[in-house]
């Protein structure tokens, strides 16, 4: 018979298990602000054990007691971690709605930075449902909100997401213009992995425009800072990028030498995810090279791997998508 719980997950879930048992317990036994500050640790605590459903009502319970202390901000910051439940339950109207209700305490109160994040999270589940323009106007007031509250970094990220909206809806010039405002003001500031991921998204604007050799330029330089980070995941996304830049240069024999290679050491190191990635940049190497049996072999095996890990929803997006 096991005394317990072997391996390290088992061992969490059970000690968050315990915590919440204990919150529950300790509940009665207060009230006002240290009830409602109970409640918000036990709405994050059923958070973490994914009972999300019971997390919003407690989460709304300790709202509603914030707001009979006239505590706005504490409102609001219940408000934005409703959204976040409420996405997670997929009831993503209701989800926007209390993000832009979290916006809009915040603004009260001058909590500009706050009042960002919330309009950031409106922004994506606007771009999730289609409502381009929507995310766009979002992510313009988060960016000027960010710069409001002397968030320059955060501003910048706020551009960087529209340059990337930009990029993922083909209109890679304006997407351009976007990313690289937002790449002086991280580089003034020094944030040189974020500028690193910014030269990423220009590297796709150039490879959109067909501007080969610029593309390569700035892989090149941000795979150099994830190296230098030890950062494998970022600097595996650069080689994925390169191959496709390749590709599209009509250079395909080249790519699927690489993919080839890459997907050989991915598979060496458990990384099935990795591998999916190759076998969609290969299926449209093979494509272009007007192989459509090795095309449809690979990404055959890249959907299957997604849809086993939960994925699926990335096929949908730009730097999966198999163009022809």
């Amino acid at each position: 018979m096991s005394d317990g719980p072997a391996d390290p997950d088992g061992i969490d879930r059970a000690d968050e298990a315990a915590e919440i048992d204990a919150l529950w317990n300790h509940l009665p036994r207060t009230d006002g602000e240290a009830r409602a500050e109970v409640l918000d640790q036990l709405g994050g605590a059923l958070v973490q054990r994914g009972k999300h459903a019971d997390a919003l009502m407690v989460v709304d319970a300790a709202r509603t007691l914030y707001e009979e202390l006239g505590s706005v901000i504490d409102v609001a910051r219940c408000d934005h971690n409703a959204g976040v439940i409420l996405a997670e339950l997929n009831r993503l109207d209701e989800a926007r709605h209390r993000y832009r209700v979290a916006a809009e305490r915040y603004t009260v109160v001058l909590c500009w930075g706050e009042a960002a994040t919330s309009w950031r999270a409106v922004a994506d589940l606007l771009a999730d449902a289609g409502d381009v323009d929507g995310a766009l106007a979002a992510l313009a007031t988060a960016a000027q909100l960010h710069a409001d509250a002397d968030e320059p970094v955060r501003a910048a990220l706020a551009l960087m997401e529209t340059g990337e909206l930009l990029l993922d809806e083909e209109r890679a010039e304006e997407g351009r213009a976007v990313l690289e405002q937002a790449r002086r003001a991280l580089r003034a500031d020094g944030a040189l992995l974020w500028v690193a991921r910014c030269d990423q998204l220009l590297a796709e604007a150039a490879r959109a425009e067909g501007r080969w050799d610029e593309a390569f330029e700035l892989v090149e330089a941000a795979r150099a800072v994830f190296d230098a980070a030890d950062m494998d995941g970022d600097r595996d996304r650069c080689d994925d990028l390169w191959c496709s830049v390749l590709i599209d240069a009509g250079r395909s024999d080249e790519a699927i030498v690489r993919l080839e290679r890459a997907r050989v050491t991915r598979q060496s190191e458990g990384d099935p995810v990795g591998v999916a990635w190759c076998d969609l940049h290969l299926s449209r190497a093979h494509d272009r090279l007007g192989d459509p049996e090795a095309a449809a072999t690979h990404r055959r095996r890249a959907r299957a791997v997604f849809d086993a890990a939960g994925l699926d929803i990335l096929l949908r997006r730009r730097e999966l998508a198999v163009r022809t």
